[in-house]
């Protein structure tokens, strides 16, 4: 299984455009926050360390017309707020809002995942929010710490991720691997 996760930089939409001009197309897409509530098409899986945002962006994406999501997830165990569907919980890695839509599309099943938006530098503002993000520094132990539970499986469209465990080309998109 192919899984897209959409992270919430800049550089989201640019990145998410080079994975699918190489020919990647997904099984299942795993967005995060923002990028959950602003994606036009089917969001199958929706992260969040905020599941409190959760009703405000839901409403937000009905009232912009977009279809509802598919399995909303964190990985803390709050109580979902009233009214909301129910939250699985993942595995936390103690990374980035990014690193919990890998291990989302890892615990799926996922065999190559694509991340777009996850670039993890200071420079990789937010999409919706302009300016620096001082935080990207302080969530990169989480992902060393898991680059060998990643290794082979994941690969990042852009930044430091793309760094650290490279970026997708043909040869690997389309290599068939056995879950795991």
């Amino acid at each position: 299984m192919r899984a897209l996760v959409l992270g919430g930089a800049l550089s989201l939409f640019e990145d998410e455009a080079e994975a699918r001009a190489m020919g990647f197309e997904p099984d299942i897409i795993v967005a995060t926050n923002h990028a959950g509530r602003d994606r036009e098409g089917l969001v199958d899986h929706w992260c969040s360390f905020h599941v409190e945002l959760f009703p405000l962006w839901l409403k937000e994406r009905r009232a912009a017309g977009r279809p509802d999501p598919g399995q909303l997830w964190s990985c803390h165990a709050r109580p979902a707020p009233k009214g909301l569907p129910r939250v699985r919980k993942a595995a936390n890695w103690r990374g980035s809002s990014g690193l919990l839509a890998v291990t989302v599309a890892l615990e799926l099943g996922a065999t190559h995942v694509v991340c777009c938006g996850v670039p993890l530098r200071k420079e990789g503002e937010h999409y919706d929010k302009p300016g620096l993000w001082r935080d990207a520094g302080n969530y990169r132990k989480g992902w060393v710490e898991h680059a060998s539970d990643m290794a082979g499986r994941v690969r990042s469209m852009s930044g430091w991720t793309a760094e650290l465990l490279g970026r997708p080309d043909p040869a690997w998109l389309f290599t068939a691997r056995e879950p795991g």
